[in-house]
């Protein structure tokens, strides 16, 4: 952890900024970004030191201020796995039903029903089940939206990003962050959508949000929805 003091100009007195995560990896720029449980995470190349790290902080402190207010308003729910909890699927809770016995360790009915042999398992019961969903609805909606636009994508590629809730490379494969399936469908449409525009736009230029809502002219709300909840799809 390293910890940065620094005077901000519209006050008086000395701010304390924790820096709680330094990243370093082959990219080539630094970037910064405060988790949903409010950690400051900087992302850097290797050869940065850390006297540059602290000055890009400083450089961002406005931001960081407002990133990290947002953040304290976001409460992550923190799951125990336990009888008549909720869980998310496709925009609607669900309850979990844990009981003595059943012929499979985990499945969706109506509700979630996890075997009480499993609950040691149960997030990554969870997550096999999500990507599951995930991948043969993403499918569909990718092929909807393809068949729409005209857009032609290579592949479904699924993932947990922390920060992204997807992403279109530039040989045309889509990723998308499987934890969107817990997001009311029309959510997940816009998402899609979006990244199928990439296809054909690789920037956000003006042309690129025509397209988008041209098929999706309500993409505005879907995407502040996002914006303000994307913290509660978590499981």
């Amino acid at each position: 952890m390293v910890r940065l003091q620094l005077l901000l100009k519209n006050k008086q007195s000395m701010e304390e900024i924790v820096i709680d995560k330094i990243i370093k990896s082959r990219r080539k720029t630094i970037s910064l970004e405060v988790s949903e449980k409010g950690e400051v995470i900087v992302r850097a190349p290797f050869f940065v030191t850390e006297s540059r790290v602290k000055k890009f902080v400083a450089e961002k402190s406005k931001w960081l201020q407002k990133a990290k207010k947002r953040a304290e308003g976001k409460q992550v729910v923190d799951r125990t796995y336990t009888h008549g909890e909720e869980f998310l699927y496709l925009g609607h809770p669900y309850k979990l039903l844990v009981v003595a016995k059943s012929d499979k360790k985990f499945e969706f009915s109506g509700a979630f029903i996890l075997r009480k042999d499993s609950i040691g398992k149960a997030k990554e019961l969870f997550e096999k089940w999500y990507r599951d969903s995930a991948r043969e609805y993403f499918t569909e909606r990718l092929d909807y939206f393809s068949q729409l636009s005209g857009s032609e994508y290579i592949g479904l590629r699924l993932n947990k990003a922390k920060t992204r809730w997807g992403s279109c490379s530039r040989k045309g494969y889509i990723n998308l962050n499987f934890k969107l399936i817990m997001a009311d469908v029309e959510i997940i449409d816009y998402v899609i959508l979006h990244e199928m525009m990439h296809i054909e736009h690789k920037n956000h230029a003006k042309s690129f949000w025509n397209d988008v809502s041209k098929y999706m002219p309500d993409f505005k709300e879907r995407r502040k929805w996002l914006k303000d909840n994307g913290h509660t799809l978590t499981f």
